[in-house]
């Protein structure tokens, strides 16, 4: 399963081993190894612990997206402000 790979390079990437991420999320390294493996399903409640630990969201971590960035989605008028409040923040700082 794809999720399985996502464990692994979020892991990875973080700089951790199975060790350590099973440490830190309260399993030994075999039973870790066994979610990154695909041998063992990931529960909902691990699903939601995992994905706030590597701050990407649980469908990332499912495979249901395949960019762990959530998108925002700004209306017009927001934009709007935020030009205008960044605009004044500029004049502040030029003073």
């Amino acid at each position: 399963m794809e999720n399985n790979n996502r464990l692994k390079e979020l892991r990875k990437t973080a700089g951790l081993t199975q060790t350590e991420i099973g440490k830190i999320i309260g399993f030994t390294q075999s039973h870790y190894a066994s979610y990154e493996r695909g041998a063992t399903e990931l529960t909902e409640k691990l699903i939601i612990k995992l994905s706030q630990f590597y701050d990407v969201s649980t469908d990332y971590l499912l495979g249901l997206k395949n960019n762990h960035v959530e998108q925002v989605i700004i209306s017009r008028e927001d934009r709007i402000k935020l030009i205008e409040a960044l605009a004044e923040i500029e004049k502040i700082i030029n003073k």
